[in-house]
C-alpha cells in the first residue's frame, strides 16, 4: 500500500511519500519507505526512510519475497541525501544515514554500552543509459564503538566500497550483478543482517572485520506478462578467536522464480530457494525454501 502526492512549486517540485505492508502475522502495519523530495533542476533532496545511498535496487534481482540474495546491500535506514546531475546520466550523491550501531560482537555483553556518535555517511556515483542499462560505485564510512563499565569508549571507523550494475539484453531481458567489500560493513551486507559482524573482540584489542560479498542474477521474459529470474550470492566475515563460533558466517544461496503479471500492480510469483551457510568451527546447515506470494496494487 502506498501514497504518493506530488506537486509543482515556483521551488521546484515538491513530493511526499508513503509506503506499507504487513508482516506475516501481524495486523499492524509496517513502514517500508516514508520520506519527503524536493527537486529544482539538477538538485534532488530527499529526506526520510528510504532505500540506502550504498544501496543499488536497480541491479537486485526481482524475487518474490522483498529481500535481496547474500552479497547484496540490502538497508532501509532514515536518512538525508542530495544528489545531483552532471550531465545526462551521470547522477551523483552524498548522504547522512542512520547508523547501524548494533550490529558487531562487544568485549563484554553485559557491561558494555553501545555508542552512537555519528551517523553513517555515503557517496556514491551512478551512471544510467535507457538502452545499455546501470553502472554504481559506492563508498561507506561508518563510527562502530562502545562504552565499558569503567565509562572509557573505544571507536573504531568502518567502511566499505561498492560495484554494481545491470546490462539490459536484447527483448527486455538483463543480468545483474555487484560486489562490496570493506571492514566494519556489518549488517548493510545481505545475509549477514541478522549477526554481529562489523566488529568484535580479538587477543589485540577490539577490531573491525573484514567482509566481502558478491551476487549476479539474469532475467528472461519468456512472454509479456511472464519472466523468470535466476540469481545467486555469496557472502564472508571474518572471525577472531575470542567471538563465539557461531559469529562468523560463509553464506550462499540461489534460486530461480517465476512471475506472471498479467495487468500492472497485480502479479503472482512462485520461487524455490536454497541457502547453506558455515559458520566459525566447521559447522553447516542447509535449507530448502518455495515460496508463493500475490501482489496487489494500483
Amino acid at each position: 500500500m502506498s501514497f504518493d502526492a506530488q506537486a509543482k512549486t515556483e521551488l521546484g517540485l515538491l513530493r511526499g511519500y508513503v509506503e506499507l505492508d504487513f508482516l506475516q502475522n501481524d495486523i499492524d502495519p509496517r513502514l517500508r519507505h516514508v520520506y519527503g523530495e524536493w527537486k529544482s533542476g539538477d538538485v534532488d533532496v530527499v529526506g526520510g526512510q528510504t532505500w540506502s545511498t550504498f544501496m543499488d535496487p536497480g541491479s537486485l534481482p526481482q524475487l518474490v519475497p522483498i529481500t535481496a540474495p547474500a552479497g547484496a546491500i540490502f538497508r532501509r535506514p532514515p536518512l538525508i541525501r542530495l544528489s545531483r546531475q552532471f550531465r545526462e546520466g551521470l547522477v551523483g550523491a552524498i548522504a547522512f544515514e542512520d547508523p547501524a550501531s548494533f550490529d558487531f560482537t562487544l568485549v563484554d555483553p553485559v557491561n558494555d554500552q553501545f555508542l552512537q556518535r555519528w551517523p553513517d555517511f555515503v557517496a556514491r556515483m551512478r551512471w544510467i543509459n535507457q538502452d545499455r542499462g546501470t553502472f554504481q560505485v559506492a563508498t561507506l564510512v561508518r563510527g562502530i564503538g562502545f562504552e565499558d563499565a569503567a565509562f572509557q569508549e573505544t571507536l573504531k571507523t568502518g567502511w566499505g566500497i561498492s560495484a554494481t550494475g545491470r546490462i539490459n539484453l536484447n527483448e527486455g531481458n538483463d543480468s545483474r550483478m555487484g560486489v562490496v567489500g570493506g571492514r566494519g560493513v556489518g549488517s548493510y551486507l545481505g545475509g549477514l543482517a541478522g549477526s554481529l559482524s562489523a566488529a568484535g573482540p580479538d587477543v589485540a584489542g577490539f577490531r573491525t572485520l573484514g567482509a566481502i560479498g558478491a551476487y549476479a542474477a539474469y532475467q528472461r521474459r519468456l512472454t509479456e506478462r511472464v519472466q523468470t529470474n535466476l540469481f545467486y550470492g555469496y557472502s564472508n566475515v571474518e572471525s577472531t578467536p575470542l567471538m563465539p563460533v557461531t559469529s562468523a558466517d560463509t553464506i550462499h544461496n540461489g534460486g530461480i522464480n517465476l512471475i506472471w503479471s498479467p495487468r500492472p500492480g497485480f502479479g503472482i510469483g512462485l520461487e524455490y530457494d536454497y541457502g547453506l551457510r558455515e559458520v566459525a568451527n566447521g559447522i553447516m546447515g542447509d535449507n530448502h525454501r518455495i515460496q508463493f506470494a500475490f501482489q496487489f496494487g494500483p
